[in-house]
């Protein structure tokens, strides 16, 4: 059980963070006693909406916590006078690579960035994973539609379509990982 906890915001990552974003200095600290609504108090400060984020969103609806800004107690009361908007991941990932068919609904930037990272180290290295279409498909995002049998599912999210294909398990998982059950 936490119960106190620091985030450390004296430097960010946005666009694809964590691992793929641009460094941004931000020069804050927030401290809690509830990791959610730290995330939330946190994400507001960077510009976005909390019940906008979906790992926030389905946290808030499961139970773990509160992310209605209105409902936490937050000193100083004129926080938002220090907002610092930071650019958001993409809304739509276009890669460099014309073979690969990404199915992205609902993905984090973490796993967005994991696969980026992937493809550009082990791109070459995929062809026994083409499909009839003589392409690799991918699939990311808690709401992703049905996708071809032979895809690879990558993240926890993907779970439910692992019947489908080939499903990386990981919230996010790393580079290592996707290597690791593709090349046993």
């Amino acid at each position: 059980m936490i119960h106190f906890l620091i985030f450390d915001g004296i430097m960010g990552m946005e666009g694809m963070g964590p691992a793929y974003g641009k460094p941004k200095p931000v020069g804050m600290v927030v401290v809690s006693d509830h990791p959610l609504s730290a995330d939330a108090v946190a994400s507001r400060m960077m510009g976005f909406r909390p019940g906008d984020i979906p790992h926030l969103k389905l946290a808030f609806l499961k139970g773990l916590g509160e992310i209605r800004l209105g409902k936490i107690s937050i000193e100083p009361k004129d926080y938002i006078k220090w907002v610092n908007p930071f650019e958001p991941p993409p809304e739509t990932f276009s890669l460099i690579f014309p073979d690969v068919v990404v199915y992205d609904k609902g993905s984090c930037s973490a796993c967005l960035s994991t696969l980026m990272i992937f493809l550009q180290k082990y791109h070459n290295k995929l062809d026994n994973y083409r499909l009839s279409d003589q392409k690799i498909h991918i699939g990311i995002g808690k709401y992703i539609d049905p996708c071809p049998n032979g895809t690879i599912l990558i993240g926890s999210c993907t779970s439910r379509l692992k019947h489908k294909g080939i499903f990386v398990g990981g919230c996010p998982p790393i580079s290592s990982q996707i290597h690791q059950t593709l090349f046993p």
